[in-house]
């Protein structure tokens, strides 16, 4: 991917070259009994990137009016705050006239994790990543701003769409099924996009 530019003619291709060149540099076919095989992705990170990608781009392609972007939040720190303070760096953010959605995205085995009681909670750096974001984007903004965790579904959890209000925030820990036809992943995501009015 480092030798190929993009620019304004072949910028639709990009995911799809992403894609293909993935493919192409982490997975190896071999063939047992007929059948073909292929190796695991050794580098979550590209697939992480390529799952926030596909979201971003559907709703620039798609959604429009939401102004669709990865925008960087500033912070809103002190003259005094180190330099070393973590970038606010959101994976989508969407914006109407009135309210605006901050979606992180998130590709993982699991959603849910284990703690040490046995019972099953949402990761606690996730969860608290996505109200920093929200707080210092709703900070002297006229604007609702509101917060969604979007994970890639896997066959060992099942389907979210919760919604709760915490410390006057709205959070919401969705699911996108990848593993649908793509006209079923287009109705999943329109539902996220019509959270906005």
């Amino acid at each position: 991917m480092e030798s190929l530019r993009f620019h304004r003619n072949n910028r639709s291709y990009e995911l799809l070259m992403g894609v293909c060149c993935m493919i192409i540099s982490r997975q190896l076919a071999t063939q047992d009994s007929g059948d073909v095989h292929f190796a695991s992705f050794v580098d979550n990170q590209e697939l992480h990137a390529l799952y926030e990608k596909f979201v971003l781009e559907y709703f620039r392609r798609h959604h429009r009016n939401l102004h669709a972007s990865a925008k960087e939040i500033p912070r809103q720190a002190s003259d005094g705050a180190p330099g070393y303070l973590p970038r606010l760096q959101t994976n989508i953010t969407l914006s109407s006239s009135t309210r605006t959605l901050i979606i992180d995205t998130k590709c993982y085995s699991r959603i849910l994790k284990t703690n040490a009681f046995g019972n099953e909670i949402l990761s606690p750096a996730h969860l608290n990543q996505i109200e920093s974001y929200v707080a210092h984007e709703q900070f002297d903004n006229s604007k609702e701003v509101e917060g969604m965790l979007l994970y890639a579904l896997t066959d060992r959890d099942e389907e979210r769409s919760e919604h709760w209000q915490e410390v006057g925030m709205d959070l919401y820990c969705y699911t996108l099924d990848l593993g649908r036809e793509f006209h079923e992943i287009e109705i999943q995501l329109d539902k996220i996009a019509a959270l906005l009015g």
